[in-house]
């Protein structure tokens, strides 16, 4: 059947209104966004608040999304897809509140407003927010990670729900790691659901070690599937170690690829030194894949590999 030139411009415009009442992108107007992309989030800016500086492409143009006013000073930085939408919106993990706990607030939307998901009473003060989809099914729940608990060692807590008391955890570790050891959250074999992994700094000496867990539940006494040591020099850092509260992610970065781990670390002068760590086939055990995990999904889209 053919249809008539003035009624396929009419349908046209009808499907283009469409779009747009909706808010959906078409690729040939906004451009191709990457998967993954990379974000800033300004504590006390303004004052009392914070501001998040969103982008769909990972480059140095201006941000997509600017959302300023957000949450309150001491508030910790945090990003999640809580409902299964393929996208992660932007949250707020607030410390001590109420006294001696913690408070999650989510967003539904990538803009200004009140948190769409609230946890009360998370855990207890000092305890690190983790969020990741732990029983792969595609919504981040919350983790927290103790440090020091009990003494020598950590304790991380796992849901696998967003509820609101956020009850007894799903799983518990207790006594993983030394003190100082600061947690990872991803999909290290690229299937399944998320698991763990800690960074000890300066260990060995002047260097750092990767601890990672494919796959939960774990059992003591918690031997790791993979062991990265010697990688990068101290003071290097992860970049995706939560609650910084930081502009800036950390003061490195780390990616991961099929059989490498990299380290770039900025210089004093604003240069930026990159280190890469081969793995033996030992270390990198039954991997299929090393997911990108540092940058968030602010529009949408799969996990990146490097």
């Amino acid at each position: 059947m053919t249809i008539p030139a003035g009624r396929r411009c009419a349908t046209a415009l009808l499907v283009l209104g469409l779009v747009l009442a909706l808010g959906l992108t078409l690729p040939s107007l906004a451009g191709a966004v990457d998967p993954e992309t990379i974000g800033l989030f300004r504590p006390d800016s303004p004052t009392g608040n914070n501001t998040y500086f969103l982008r769909n492409k990972n480059t140095l143009a201006p941000p997509a999304n600017t959302i300023a006013g957000f949450g309150n000073t001491g508030d910790k930085p945090v990003v999640a897809d809580w409902n299964n939408e393929g996208i992660r919106k932007i949250g707020v993990f607030r410390p001590n509140t109420p006294a001696g706990s913690n408070t999650l607030f989510l967003r539904s939307v990538n803009r200004l407003g009140v948190g769409d998901l609230v946890i009360n009473s998370l855990g207890v003060n000092g305890d690190i927010l983790l969020t990741a989809d732990w029983d792969g099914n595609g919504t981040e729940t919350p983790g927290l990670f103790r440090p020091n608990t009990p003494s020598g060692s950590n304790t991380l807590f796992i849901w696998n729900n967003n509820n609101d008391p956020p009850g007894p955890p799903d799983i518990t570790l207790t006594g993983i790691g030394a003190v100082g050891d600061k947690p990872l959250a991803g999909k290290w074999t690229g299937n399944g659901g998320a698991s763990i992994g800690l960074f000890r700094s300066n260990s060995p000496a002047g260097s750092n070690t990767f601890f990672i867990w494919s796959v939960l539940p774990l059992t003591p006494p918690f031997i790791p599937d993979i062991t990265v040591a010697g990688i990068g020099a101290a003071p290097d850092d992860t970049a995706g170690s939560p609650g910084t509260g930081t502009e800036t992610p950390r003061r490195g970065s780390v990616s991961f690829d099929r059989t490498s781990l990299r380290v770039r670390t900025p210089s004093s002068c604003g240069t930026a030194t990159t280190r890469r760590r081969r793995l033996s086939r030992t270390s990198r055990s039954s991997a299929s894949g090393w997911p990108g995990w540092i940058f968030r999904w602010w529009a949408g889209g799969g996990t990146t590999r490097r």
